[in-house]
């Protein structure tokens, strides 16, 4: 009788599992992503010339992620890095995915 309940019970006990662990990879991403985005910002506000600063960023944000510096108005730089992030597994990309960036402003040395 309690096999039958487990079995059940499995697939949805699986989905859980897969599910939490998407949740942690896509928490893991949006923290790189905006670690990336704070270097990138930081390097454009120090007058570094900006495709080292978005090679610098780019190097630290996650595979696959995309860098942008988003707006650059007078004394502020602000840098976004975005990365879509797909559950584990085989059909992970069959899934929906989800989204995750990170923003980063700073604001520039010759301001000061």
């Amino acid at each position: 009788m309690a096999t039958a309940e487990l079995a059940a019970a499995l697939p949805a006990l699986v989905a859980l599992v897969l599910v939490a662990v998407g949740l942690v990879a896509a928490a893991v991403g949006a923290l790189r992503c905006e670690d990336a985005a704070r270097l990138g910002a930081r390097s454009v506000a120090r007058g570094d010339p900006l495709p080292a600063s978005m090679a610098l960023a780019r190097g630290d944000a996650p595979a696959g992620a995309v860098v942008a510096l988003s707006s650059r108005d007078g004394e502020l730089v602000r840098v976004t890095v975005s990365e879509t992030v797909h559950l584990p597994g085989p059909l992970g990309g069959l899934l929906p995915a989800w989204t995750v960036s990170g923003t980063a402003t700073a604001l520039s040395e010759s301001a000061l």
